[in-house]
């Protein structure tokens, strides 16, 4: 528990200031990718507008990835433990995805957007 809530405010410090991230394809925000806690599974955000594409690699074969951050619950890796969702989402809000795979898998993904305009 300790060490989950470490890591929690290491990449959450990493989210403020924009250590070792990469941009998405649309060009806004920042994508921060948390280590797998288990194996090699990972989730990257490929693109975000006009609709939020997130990919994940790594899981178990077939296994069932329930997903928390998003609108989508559920998803099945296919047999190379893969699997693809596409949702929409507020581009101007911070976004963290935490996929749980019934196998074991675990990997999460942060989205945080800073350059949108004040209101």
């Amino acid at each position: 528990m300790m060490l989950l809530l470490a890591l929690l405010v290491f990449f959450g410090s990493m989210t403020l200031f924009n250590a070792g991230g990469s941009v998405p394809e649309s060009g806004l925000g920042e994508v921060q990718k948390a280590p797998a806690a288990h194996g090699t599974a990972q989730l990257m955000i490929k693109r975000v507008m006009p609709m939020a594409v997130v990919a994940g690699t790594g899981f178990r074969s077939d296994e069932l990835v329930r997903l928390t951050g998003v609108p989508v619950k559920r998803v099945r890796a296919s047999a190379k433990g893969t699997f693809t969702i596409r949702f929409r989402i507020d581009p101007c809000r911070s976004l963290t995805i935490t996929a749980t795979g019934s196998k074991g898998s675990r990997a999460a993904v942060n989205y945080s957007q800073f350059s949108c305009p004040a209101p």
